[in-house]
């Protein structure tokens, strides 16, 4: 086995250096990609020869689309891996196969996950539709990893589709959950983030302080900088209904409304979302997404859910049949004689939507990409007093608090500063997003002099975007006491650069 200089060590007891993991694999296709590093297919050169997946990460200075990031500190390389060893690939959570450390790159050699992605399985099934006992596996499958993760004092953090991989294409595939770059110990042993203080019974509460995640899938009491493993939950409530329902690119913020409504919620708004579904799957989701987080269910509780009852008997006929039986076809009333061909109906609903859904998901991850190369362009085509000048515009505009505008408001405004065709070497790639929502941070995190760009404030004084520096003012009794809005009053936005001290292969950042 080779060594690295103890000077240059990042990762504690690696399998090899650069050289090892070069003559153990061959480095094939891409697969992922983020700010901060990149996955792999590779091949394992000796007897027997099988495929695995290599997450490459680069310890210096990064440029991914044209930024310059800087280097993740010592902290954020090392975390993943020692996450990954504690959990050891069981129940439903990647497994760690090898770790390998060069001067320059950690090599993160993990099981190979065939199926693809959450959508991209979902596509790919052989009878192109989803049943009620897909999303019952499906569900039962990711609490099953969350709840072990807590189990041993683990927050994921960063729970979103593109993290749920399924090991191959075939019905009933295992799930597996990816990508723990956001994730962090809770507890004092495990070099946890914070002390542990005790609730009214006298129990050991665990809590964190630093944002980290993804804006929509986070949930509310994050932005507020003072959040426990409950925040897990929500962010699987929020898969939840975005299997069925699709991301809502262009009505993103109705959706994030909707979800942190304090009275009179009902998720059968929640845009696309089908009405008809059975009445346990919205439960379910209420359950997943109180907003209050001292009342969310906890992974053990919910895996008892009535939805998870037919988790077992995955997509069956019978499954969907006895269903229909106890719900009917609207998902609340018993089925009458009018309702024999009930089972097609939903089956037919199911099909129908999972195909929308997966659709505007697609399109989503496609906006994602122009999202960046459109940004990059405006700055590196912009003054950095236009920049300012277009961001006070583009600040002005938010309504929500994602942060977020419509491109075809980010088009009026450099129309405003007189840059009205900055965007149309985009033709009709541009012209398609036209509606979708635009995260402002973006472009701010291109500006030098940030401070100079007032922010407009909002209901719940919240900032979802990557560069306002969400840094919680939480402290245990913030937490002990978060109220019913979750916390997202308690937040005090700062307008300082963070450092950045972890990220995930899909280039989401926590901050500390």
């Amino acid at each position: 086995m080779g060594c690295i200089s103890s000077t240059t060590s990042t990762i504690a007891r690696p399998d090899g250096n650069g050289s090892d993991f070069n003559k153990r694999y061959e480095l094939l296709n891409e697969i992922g990609k983020g700010q901060f590093a990149s996955v792999h297919k590779i091949l394992h050169r000796d007897p027997p020869v099988k495929h695995f997946a290599a997450k490459v990460m680069k310890k210096g200075v990064t440029v991914a689309d044209g930024v310059v990031h800087m280097p993740l500190s010592k902290e954020a390389l090392s975390r993943e891996v020692d996450i990954l060893r504690v959990l050891g690939g069981k129940k439903n959570v990647i497994t760690l196969c090898g770790v390998y450390e060069s001067s320059s790159k950690i090599f993160i050699v993990t099981e190979l996950c065939a199926g693809g992605d959450l959508f991209t399985y979902l596509s790919s099934q052989r009878s192109g539709a989803i049943s009620y006992g897909d999303l019952s596996w499906i569900g039962y499958q990711l609490l099953s990893a969350v709840n072990f993760c807590h189990s041993h004092h683990i927050m994921h953090r960063d729970i979103k589709p593109e993290n749920i991989m399924f090991k191959h294409q075939m019905d009933q595939s295992p799930l597996k959950l990816i990508d723990f770059g956001c994730g962090c110990f809770m507890n004092k042993k495990q070099a946890g983030e914070r002390a542990r203080p005790k609730d009214s019974n006298e129990n050991e509460i665990e809590f964190a302080t630093v944002f980290a995640g993804t804006p929509f899938y986070v949930a509310p009491e994050v932005f507020g900088g003072c959040y426990s493993y409950s925040a897990d939950v929500w962010s699987i409530g929020v898969i939840m209904a975005v299997i069925m329902a699709g991301y809502p690119a262009t009505e993103v913020q109705d959706a994030f409304d909707l979800m942190q409504e304090l009275q009179g919620r009902d998720l059968r708004n929640f845009p696309a979302m089908p009405a008809n579904l059975p009445e346990p799957y919205f439960d379910f989701l209420d359950r997943l997404l109180n907003v209050n987080a001292n009342k969310r269910e906890s992974t053990a509780v919910m895996m008892n859910h009535e939805f998870m009852t037919r988790a077992h008997d995955f997509g069956t006929g019978a499954d969907e049949n006895t269903l229909l039986q106890a719900h009917g076809a609207d998902g609340k009333s018993p089925p009458t004689s009018k309702s024999a061909d009930a089972t097609e109906v939903i089956h037919e609903v199911l099909h129908d939507q999972l195909n929308q859904s997966i659709g505007r998901h697609a399109t989503y991850m496609n906006f994602l990409h122009f999202q960046t190369k459109a940004s990059v362009l405006i700055a590196a085509c912009l003054s950095q007093q236009q920049l300012l000048k277009l961001l006070v515009v583009l600040e002005a505009s938010t309504t929500g608090e994602l942060g977020i505008v419509k491109l075809w408001e980010v088009r009026e405004a450099l129309n405003s500063i007189g840059e009205a065709d900055l965007l149309e070497d985009f033709g009709q790639e541009g012209r398609t997003y036209n509606r979708y929502a635009f995260e402002v941070g973006k472009l701010k995190s291109l500006v030098t002099n940030y401070d100079d760009v007032p922010t407009k404030k909002t209901r719940r004084d919240r900032n979802s975007t990557v560069v306002t520096g969400l840094r919680g003012a939480g402290n245990s009794d913030q937490f002990l006491n978060l109220g019913a809005d979750g916390g997202g009053q308690a937040l005090k936005k700062k307008k300082k650069q963070m450092h950045d001290i972890g990220g995930s292969v899909h280039g989401t950042r926590a901050f500390g």
